[in-house]
Formats: C-alpha cells, structure tokens, sequence
C-alpha cells in the first residue's frame, strides 16, 4: 500500500465535505507505528492532494483499529462513528466536532454490545441513521440501524 511510510498506514479511508469546501479524510491506522488507531488529514483541491499526510488523530484515541464513518450535518458539525473500546471491537459511539476535525468529543455511545464496520447518513434536517455491525456473543452476529435525533448529539 503506498499510504504505509513506515510509521502510519492509512487504510479504509472515509470522507466527508465540510462547509468550507475542504474534504476531511479518517482512516484507520492498520499495522502502523505510531500512537494511536486513527489518522486524518484534509484536502483543499477536491483531494487532488492533502494538505499534509495523514497523521494521528489523538482525539479519536478511544476507537480500535476499525473501518470508521464520517458525515458532515450542518446541524451538528463533523460526526464520526465508530466502537469505543480501544482494545475491542465494542461499545458504538458516535463523536462530533465543531472544528472541522481537529478535535472530537464523544457525543453518543448506542451500546456496550459488541460492535465493527459502521456508516452515517443524513435522513433529515433534525435525524441521522447509522447503520452498524453488532452482537450479544459475536460482533458481526447482526447489522443494525438506528434514527439518531440530532438533539442528542448536540
């Protein structure tokens, strides 16, 4: 893969369009080095290239090495989806950040169940879905999908 440097290795990468035009990149670091499972960076030219490579996400410390999902709402700002549990595939949570991705707060955790692969959508101008790998015994026993109120996740 000609993402990995030797210290971070982007792969299964998401994106999403923020207000500004620039695309916000997170992908999971899989195999890499560095201190922490997420990495991001930003394109200003309709990702052409990246504003710089792709680095650690330290406000995303608590999500294990996992395919993630993000999704700008004008409401809500940049929502990130993802298990919570750095050391297992576990607890889905949904984090938000009003600062185009340079920090992230846990806004919402949906379960303690086992949880993997997730992805976000718009339904409306005040709900989200997420749709998203979960299990009781097993973490890929069942998909999910839940209407999440944008009241709480702000």
């Amino acid at each position: 893969d000609d993402s990995y440097d030797g210290h971070n290795n982007a792969n299964e990468s998401t994106a999403a369009q923020l207000p500004d035009g620039r695309i916000y990149f997170s992908a999971r670091d899989q195999h890499g080095t560095s201190a922490g499972n997420r990495l991001d960076s930003h394109s200003a030219d309709g990702a052409a290239s990246l504003e710089r490579p792709y680095t650690v996400q330290p406000t995303l410390d608590d999500v294990p090495i996992v395919q993630g999902s993000v999704l700008h709402h004008p409401g809500a700002g940049l929502l990130f989806s993802g298990p919570s549990v750095p050391t297992a595939r576990q607890a889905m949570a949904v984090w938000r950040s009003t600062d185009g991705g340079t920090t992230f707060t846990k806004a919402l955790t949906l379960s303690q169940q086992r949880a993997a692969y997730s992805d976000l959508v718009r339904l409306d101008r005040n709900t989200l879905g997420i749709l998203y790998e979960t299990g009781v015994t097993g973490t890929y026993e069942t998909i999910e999908f839940r209407r999440l109120p944008l009241d709480d996740l702000t």
